[in-house]
């Protein structure tokens, strides 16, 4: 089996396509696949009105439009957590989508990370976006 791959979304078109393609690289060699996206935002202590239960609540939020998104672009019917390849739901907290990322790949030990590309500003940016271009 080979290392886990890790596909991060920011729920955009272009990020579906990648969606799809972990989803059969993780079916065709074997290996589970982690789903995350990453959205902002620091620890409950920094945050004087947060609380532990409302981050769980914003975490399952965040879970909840990762498995919609999912089963939007994939497929209804395949079964999640289960089957004959793992896939994992897991969105992750962190201020900067960047180091998120990393942070999810180490947390998971993927071997190989997955993100869509939705650049506007110039001709680099049309092949890639800033998030994938900082991976690199």
């Amino acid at each position: 089996m080979m290392d886990p791959i890790l596909y991060a979304t920011d729920y955009s078109l272009n990020s579906s396509v990648g969606l799809r393609y972990a989803c059969m690289l993780c079916e065709h060699m074997e290996t589970p696949l982690t789903i995350t996206h990453i959205f902002p935002g620091g620890t409950v202590t920094e945050n004087k009105e947060g609380t532990p239960e409302k981050e769980a609540s914003v975490f399952e939020e965040h879970r909840k439009s990762l498995v919609n998104f999912f089963k939007l672009i994939i497929n209804e019917s395949v079964a999640l957590e289960k089957g004959p390849f793992v896939i994992k739901i897991e969105p992750e907290k962190h201020p900067s989508v960047l180091k998120g990322i990393l942070k999810k790949a180490g947390h998971t030990r993927s071997g190989i990370i997955i993100v869509g590309t939705r650049g506007k500003n110039s001709l680099k940016n049309f092949f890639m976006g800033n998030v994938t271009q900082n991976l690199f």
